[in-house]
């Protein structure tokens, strides 16, 4: 990172922790609109609809009324773009640059399935230059060898242009260092078992330049009575496979901090997993919230994608007049949040609401360590 990002990020970061109530993270979905057929998509809209995008919806957001949001939006620490394919979106490096420009915003993750390896270049190239004090996440989707990857994708050739992509965004990376690159793999039943085989192909492909390797825990709701103890066995399953395959490779170029985060947030994740109540404060609605590109918007994803309280209308910006701080007051939106607050959710997969829970509430901080210390004890 360059010392202007850094100096951004620490700015923004005690701004979250010391304004408990201010808005710090926000998952923007700024398309629904995707190439690929991925029966393991999160976004359940995406896949009731064929991945085609959901035409009985309202148009997207546009860039004036993402500039009216942007306005009206507090310091934000990270924004996090989701979709559908987000480098589909034609304007979309305007729409990050406007959030960078007006919320200060010091982190921007955007996953890709890869597949348009010319237009995610040019896009991450141009933002690098036009907003060299925030840094860059790009999450590349890769799940399993070359002909099982594209299958489940249903996309053909989707695997050779994530792996030309990824060749692009290192080469970037060694010119811009507010660039990260991570290699994301949905950990299923069938993903586990081939997890290796994925490692070694990668190992082959960038030697010592390894990407960071996630692991991202199956995020599909969960179903009554779902024994969520199975996704956290195989999320620890896939751990060990990678952590024995880095040993091999000679550690892969990342950080011990950036390994060292992972582990903190995977341990997060299988704790709450396997809890009946929630064993942290969760920021969701609070120090989080989420977007929908018709301007929907909620406090983390599963209350948006599976109903709350019997009903899916959530309210919408564009009747607030894109003021976040208006519709986050509306009996709907404080309804959602008191149910969180009093910790009636029960097992949760959801990392963006998991991260900022354990990065953006002190309280949680204790909790964490001492479940570490007492792990490393034992």
């Amino acid at each position: 990172m360059t010392t202007g990002s850094r100096a951004r990020l620490a700015a923004r970061l005690l701004g979250g922790i010391t304004h408990p109530r201010r808005l710090s993270s926000l998952v923007l979905f700024v398309t629904d609109e995707c190439n690929a057929r991925c029966e393991f998509c999160f976004n359940d809209r995406l896949r009731r609809s064929g991945a085609r995008g959901t035409s009985d919806r309202a148009d997207p957001m546009s860039i004036a009324e993402y500039t009216r949001l942007a306005e009206q939006t507090p310091p934000l620490l990270q924004v996090i773009i989701g979709g559908g394919e987000p480098f589909m979106r034609h304007d979309l490096a305007s729409l990050i640059a406007l959030f960078a420009d007006k919320t200060g915003a010091a982190l921007f993750s955007i996953p890709t399935n890869g597949s348009l390896p010319q237009v995610t270049t040019e896009t991450v190239a141009g933002l690098l230059t036009r907003c060299p004090r925030a840094r860059f996440n790009i999450i590349v989707s890769l799940d399993a060898p070359e002909e099982i990857h594209d299958t489940w994708r249903g996309l053909r050739g989707c695997f050779r242009r994530a792996i030309k992509l990824l060749h692009a965004l290192s080469a970037l990376a060694r010119r811009h260092p507010n660039l990260g690159i991570v290699i994301n793999t949905v950990v299923t039943d069938e993903s586990v078992v081939l997890l290796r085989p994925l490692y070694r192909r990668l190992r082959d492909e960038f030697g010592p330049n390894l990407p960071l390797h996630n692991l991202q825990v199956d995020q599909r709701a969960t179903a009554p009575g779902e024994n969520t103890a199975h996704r956290v066995e195989l999320l620890r399953r896939a751990l060990r496979v990678v952590a024995e395959e880095r040993r091999q490779a000679g550690g892969g170029n990342y950080s011990p901090v950036a390994r060292l985060y992972s582990g903190l947030i995977n341990d997060a994740l299988a704790t709450q997993l396997t809890s009946p109540t929630p064993p942290h404060r969760c920021a969701a609605g609070d120090k989080l919230a989420v977007i929908m590109p018709d301007g929907t918007m909620g406090p983390c994803e599963p209350f948006i994608f599976d109903g709350f309280e019997g009903r899916d209308d959530w309210p919408n910006l564009r009747d607030y007049d894109y003021c976040p701080a208006a519709l986050m007051a509306t009996p709907r939106y404080r309804s959602a949040r008191r149910h969180i607050e009093n910790e009636r959710c029960g097992p949760c997969a959801w990392t963006c609401a998991t991260a900022a829970s354990m990065i953006l509430l002190p309280d949680n901080w204790r909790r964490m360590i001492g479940r570490n210390a007492r792990r490393a004890l034992s």
